[in-house]
């Protein structure tokens, strides 16, 4: 058989053997569908060990992308039928080496999606990292025409293969899926959690939607959630079928999760909605004439707005600075209104960071600060644009959390004060995940005879050398210090190996008492006490200065009923660490069973 017929048997066999499930792809705060990813299904028919296989084969034959085109034309079929899925997107995974493939030619999907009666826009290309897709030659070429023809990209299984970072800042998708080997167990894994944290807030401040794929467990998919992930996929939500009719718009289980989850933030959700401002979009489908006008007839001077696309969804901002050359020319227009120029108004799109309105001021913040766009941030409500947040309105709410958190700070130590401590017990408390937490209370030994041996100033001094040694030593993600008043400081830890933070806590008594030596005189320190009163007025001796520790440790959510008995048991255990001879004790809440949930000292 020749080469060439042998390529026509094997793509012949396709259409009879293959076919695709859909799995959805749910908003993680309502559970509505978002979209479904295409799964294929069917290689053992031809006698494959895997679906991977199946494209080694095509790439070898020279045809990758036609069978590429096969599968494509499939999956497009199958999702023109399905009920849920009209105004819905269809992640389909593309072989990145279809590219590099001597049968490739391009344009071939937008007739595929107009004869199924789809529109460009539902459309998104996975690309996956099991290949070197940044070092294809024609790659940059390739995805920019899919943008100018409105599909959507997608950066699959992030994490683990080639070049993922290059990938990300040269073509900057729309949607980044985390591999699931960083969503598995993410609950219980705070490297896990701190690794996908950072790459949400990295894809958010360059407008990227994320999505956690592989969601099996509840703990991971709030964890997921907790971390700022926009979208989930997963067992969890539901398995791929082909059964059309068994596919949903709603997945409740989501709600139900949702709505058990007491951890819910109860941050001024509302007064970041209420700041956000109406600024009425632009269509990246609309006409030349109408976005000129817009400049034109703004009134405001805003400089910028910014575009969606038909589905209402953000696609970034068009400032007038870009349009400038073209709106103040006499052929700027003429040019801007050439077909042969293409889709005009994409090409002056730059991307903008987007939040939901659900998610908290932090987070928000923490998005635009990565963001390099000085307008501000785009506000979506279940991924629909809802308004633009400014500049000017961010620095006020900033300055607003600011003026909270100072309110309450600590003005000697600038550490949150009783109230932030009290509200981070109440909040642990309230947690019905799987986190473990630990608390710590700090207290000095001697404080008062040495202040008033050696007056206020010097005891300020104290206070603040330990403030300095506990930001230093006490360090991580995870890690919340306060300064409850006087000599009296409190840390939390969240899911804490109790080995290092132990070790970290003594290693702070030690410097602290060592350190604080210096601040005597040098005969007290050579006689290792001062001369004092007592509470009592009675003459007594005073040993040195030093601190003691008292660490309590908390496995599962009790309810903020709770928080008294809590904070008898650390009153209970700080009397025991003054007596102490390293002057640190451990305990469980609310019993000695949950040691099992810790490592041992």
């Amino acid at each position: 058989m020749s080469a060439h017929s042998e390529s026509d048997a094997f793509l012949g066999s396709i259409q009879h053997s293959l076919s695709y499930a859909f799995q959805p792809i749910v908003n993680v705060h309502t559970g509505v569908a978002y979209g479904y990813e295409a799964l294929l299904r069917g290689h053992q028919k031809l006698g494959l060990p895997s679906i991977q296989s199946l494209f080694d084969i095509a790439w070898d034959m020279g045809i990758l992308h036609s069978l590429d085109i096969i599968l494509r034309t499939i999956a497009l079929q199958n999702f023109a039928k399905l009920e849920v899925g009209r105004g819905k997107r269809l992640f389909f995974n593309i072989d990145g080496r279809c590219f590099e493939s001597p049968d490739y030619y391009p344009d071939k999907t937008h007739q595929l999606l107009t004869d199924n009666g789809l529109a460009q826009d539902q459309l998104c290309l996975e690309l996956s990292e099991s290949y070197d897709n940044a070092s294809a030659p024609y790659i940059r070429e390739t995805l920019e025409r899919c943008r100018n023809q409105n599909f959507r990209l997608a950066l699959d299984d992030y994490g683990r293969g080639y070049s993922e970072l290059r990938m990300l800042y040269e073509y900057q998708p729309d949607y980044l899926k985390i591999d699931r080997f960083f969503v598995d167990g993410i609950s219980s894994d705070p490297k896990k959690r701190m690794m996908v944290a950072s790459l949400v807030n990295m894809a958010h401040g360059l407008g990227i939607s994320v999505i956690a794929e592989g969601i099996e467990r509840i703990d991971d998919f709030l964890a997921c959630k907790d971390v700022g992930c926009d979208l989930v996929q997963g067992y969890l939500i539901d398995r791929p079928t082909t059964e059309l009719t068994a596919i949903r718009s709603h997945y409740v289980v989501v709600n139900e999760i949702n709505l058990s989850d007491r951890r819910r933030k109860k941050q001024g959700l509302t007064r970041v909605g209420d700041m956000v401002s109406d600024i009425a979009p632009i269509r990246d489908t609309d006409g030349t004439d109408a976005v000129l006008d817009v400049f034109k007839s703004d009134t405001s001077n805003l400089g910028f707005f910014p575009v969606v696309d038909a589905s209402n969804e953000p696609r970034g901002l068009v400032r007038e600075s870009d349009l400038k050359g073209y709106l103040y020319n006499q052929y700027g227009h003429a040019l801007l209104s050439n077909k042969a120029f293409g889709n005009p108004i994409s090409r002056f799109v730059a991307k903008c960071p987007v939040a939901g309105v659900e998610q908290s001021l932090e987070e928000i913040l923490s998005i635009y600060a990565i963001g390099e766009i000085p307008e501000g941030i785009i506000i979506t409500e279940n991924f629909k644009y809802r308004g633009f947040l400014t500049t000017q309105s961010l620095l006020h709410l900033l300055n607003e959390r600011r003026l909270a958190q100072a309110q309450d700070q600590n003005p000697l130590t600038r550490l949150p004060g009783n109230h932030s401590v009290t509200d981070y017990i109440a909040a642990a408390l309230d947690d019905d995940s799987s986190d473990h937490w630990g608390f710590v209370y700090f207290d000095f030994n001697n404080f008062k005879p040495f202040n008033d041996y050696y007056g206020f100033r010097q005891g300020d001094r104290a206070i603040m050398l330990f403030s300095d040694l506990m930001k230093r030593t006490l360090t991580g993600p995870d890690t919340f210090l306060g300064h409850v008043g006087g000599d009296d400081f409190f840390a939390g830890f969240r899911n804490p190996d109790l080995d290092i933070i132990s070790s970290q806590i003594q290693k702070l008594l030690t410097d602290f008492k060592d350190d604080v030596e210096s601040f005597y005189e040098i005969e007290d320190r050579e006689r290792g006490y001062i001369d004092g009163r007592d509470r009592e007025g009675n003459n007594q001796q005073f040993q040195l200065l030093d601190c003691c520790a008292a660490l309590l440790c908390l496995s599962d959510g009790q309810g903020p009923e709770m928080a008294e008995e809590l904070t008898h048991n650390l009153a209970r255990l700080k009397k025991q660490a003054k007596l102490a001879s390293n002057k640190f004790v451990v305990d469980h809440f609310p019993d000695q069973a949950l040691k099992s949930r810790f490592h041992t000292v």
